[in-house]
């Protein structure tokens, strides 16, 4: 049985309707037939989308999807589907399948086909006689459709505007049927949304897409035009905000739907949203906007609670880095300059008298064959010692680095470890009485063949509070070793029994996804399992992990700090020590020796959908609670190395509560994005992939 894999907690993601249809693009031909007036066409698509799509597209735009369905409605053909006396429905007029603009084109409808034939140009006009209509087209001629948009005058005769006075002619340009028509409302509101400069260079060329977009709403007849700009007292430049029809956006800012016009404001900016209120938008903000109307991306809302605590940590000792071996030289052949330098894997033991021994790897770790000690008698300070543990050759069948101590009831110690030698990979097992002398115990306490797999190792052993003994252990796929290069494609955490510490047998137990276990047995006799998720990934924890049954039974938490290869201590208070690994491939590695402490303060990641500039996903930040000191937030590339993406302080009194967005990008390059939040000497580390659902 597979464990659930554990993920960050996301709110749903749920959008209010509107009854305000300003709130979303009128351009479109579908948009126009909810909105309009005529309820053939407006019974036509719903029965072509279904009742609960047609409600739903009274407050959102249209999907591509909805078009196609719609797609016959719009061309005045019959909707798909069955009258309901079984025969054929055939409401309206029917045209060949290939041509959704034929019911309009060989139609009687004259003022229909006179605007169409100047949206689209009498050459697209004619060649629609013969073929289907193009997405674009489809969307140009989309207001003539739906008779929102009445024919102006015809083509000029010689002499008249046109081709020879230096303008377009009505069948190059969809807007000039408003640029010289009569209509002033309709062109004020061109004008006012494109800009002066912009609209009168449409007389003399074709829009792009994105000013059909601007002025959609006034080609629909959807926008009003305000006073002209410069009227006294008239909104405008010298009234201080521009009307509804001078910006797309104002009828979103000016609207109802405060959670749409807050997602737009974290989306732009509180500066660019309040100077959009008295000048229209650029493509480029528009496009940056889109997300939050489109139903892409949702807006930051934090709860605005005190009553709140987390789990922080204190950086109490950095031990062991490459510096302190002198590797100063960056490595040939490695997937970084200093890969596999510098020290890594530590396990702390308490000793009778008090004192604490660390059993660790250290140095080039391609080069040194044992495992290194230090000693300390306040568990946070270490100091070398020459003394080693199995100090045998790479490939032999000696036991690496990631060593599992369990106490006998003699007062001596039993030692577990797997072999280095990843083609005849099985654990072993000594003795020692002095954690420094090891005997090995004959036989082999786990084989390749029985774990399953590709390959096998970081065993952590425990008395079990049940009887008998519990090993956790890392495994990966068929065909793959731990630690490969460019990774594993999956790791699993798997589970074995024993009553003697000797014979194993394999459990069903299986957490997907996670490594490196490190196990605690409390004081109550519950057992946590604490691991990461990959080589870069934070820490987790599961508490209260059953004897047996399934593990996705047990909870799961992130622990809000990245630690690799952990060994996890309860100290006095109720508090953890935890001895991991940090660091990478291109700075080498160390040990970090860190100390839980409960804040009044907690931070949450909310995944909020998608971003637009720069193109990824984004999430949000929520603080709540509270502090005596300033809290900063780091968002940067590589934990060690710390890139700097983004660096925000928030005081205390900012705390109502505080929210603030991250940018986090899925490409390869930004796998490995980190935020680093400190608050005087405490510290959470929280990897952003682990909350970007759609990023492995």
């Amino acid at each position: 049985m597979l464990a659930a894999a554990p993920t960050a907690t996301l709110p749903e993601q749920t959008s209010t309707p509107s009854g305000n249809t300003l709130d979303r693009p009128v351009s479109n031909p579908l948009t126009a037939i909810i909105d309009g007036d005529d309820t053939d066409l407006k019974d036509c698509v719903r029965q072509a989308l279904g009742d609960q799509r047609y409600t739903e597209l009274v407050s959102q735009p249209p999907a591509a999807k909805d078009m196609e369905l719609a797609g016959p409605c719009l061309a005045g053909e019959e909707p798909p589907g069955q009258s309901q006396d079984g025969a054929e429905k055939s409401t309206m007029s029917p045209r060949p399948e290939s041509n959704p603009l034929t019911a309009i084109i060989e139609g009687n409808d004259s003022d229909r086909q006179d605007c169409a034939r100047r949206a689209l140009g009498e050459d697209r006009y004619q060649e629609l006689r013969s073929r289907a209509p193009t997405e674009e087209e489809t969307q140009i001629a989309g207001p003539c459709i739906a008779g929102e948009l009445q024919a102006g005058p015809r083509e000029p005769e010689q002499g008249e505007p046109g081709r020879s006075g230096g303008e377009t002619s009505l069948d190059s340009n969809p807007l000039i049927a408003i640029i010289v028509g009569t209509d002033s409302n309709r062109q004020d509101c061109a004008r006012r949304a494109l800009g002066d400069d912009r609209y009168e260079e449409l007389r003399s060329r074709a829009p792009t897409e994105d000013e059909m977009q601007i002025a959609g709403p006034c080609i629909a007849g959807e926008r009003q035009a305000g006073p002209r700009e410069g009227e006294q007292g008239g909104p405008g430049r010298s009234g201080g905000e521009t009307g509804v029809a001078s910006n797309p956006l104002v009828a979103i800012m000016e609207g109802d739907d405060d959670s749409l016009k807050l997602c737009i404001r974290q989306s732009l900016g509180v500066d660019i949203y309040e100077q959009l209120r008295s000048r229209p938008p650029t493509q480029a903000e528009m496009d940056i906007a889109g997300p939050c109307w489109g139903g892409d991306r949702t807006a930051l809302e934090c709860p605005a609670t005190n009553d709140v605590t987390s789990t922080a940590w204190i950086v109490e000792n950095t031990l062991f880095d490459r510096h302190y071996w002198g590797i100063e030289t960056p490595r040939e052949g490695r997937q970084g300059a200093y890969e596999s330098t510098g020290s890594a894997d530590p396990r702390v033991i308490q000793l009778a008298d008090g004192s604490y021994r660390m059993y660790f790897a250290g140095g080039d770790l391609w080069e040194v064959t044992w495992v290194r000690t230090a000693t300390s008698t306040d568990g946070v300070n270490f100091v070398l010692h020459d003394a080693r543990i199995l100090d045998v050759p790479r490939g032999s069948n000696g036991g690496g680095a990631h060593t599992s101590f369990v106490p006998l009831d003699d007062g001596s110690w039993r030692v577990y470890s797997s072999t280095r030698d990843p083609n005849d990979r099985h654990i072993l097992s000594y003795t020692t009485e002095d954690g420094l002398q090891l005997v090995q115990e004959p036989g082999r306490r786990l084989t390749l063949s029985e774990v399953g797999g590709g390959d096998f190792g970081s065993p952590y052993v425990i008395s079990d509070p049940a009887g008998g003994y519990r090993m956790f252990l890392t495994k990966v796929p068929d065909g793959e070793e731990i630690g490969q290069v460019g990774g594993n494609s999956t790791t699993w955490i798997v589970s074995a029994i024993s009553d003697d510490g000797l014979n194993w047998t394999m459990t069903d137990q299986v957490i997907d996804k996670a490594q490196r276990p490190s196990v605690l047995v409390n004081d109550d006799g519950t057992i946590e399992l604490w691991f990461t998720f990959g080589m870069n990934a934070g820490l987790l924890r599961m508490k209260d992990v059953m004897h047996d049954g399934d593990l996705s039974m047990s909870e799961i938490e992130f622990m809000n700090i990245k630690a690799g290869d952990v060994d996890v201590h309860r100290i006095a208070g109720g508090g953890y020590r935890v001895y991991g690994g940090f660091g990478n491939v291109n700075e080498g590695g160390s040990i970090r020796v860190l100390r839980s402490v409960t804040v009044p303060w907690r931070v949450e990641l909310v995944y909020l959908g998608m971003n637009r500039d720069p193109e990824g996903e984004i999430l949000g930040v929520c603080i709540s609670g509270t502090s005596d000191e300033p809290i900063k937030l780091e968002a940067h590339l590589s934990l060690k190395e710390r890139i700097p993406i983004d660096t925000r302080i928030v005081n205390p009194v900012d705390f109502a509560p505080f929210s603030t967005t991250l940018i986090h990008v899925g490409d390869e390059a930004y796998r490995d994005v980190w935020l680093t939040v400190t608050s005087g000497d405490y510290v959470q580390e929280f990897r952003l992939t682990n909350y970007v659902p759609t990023v492995d």
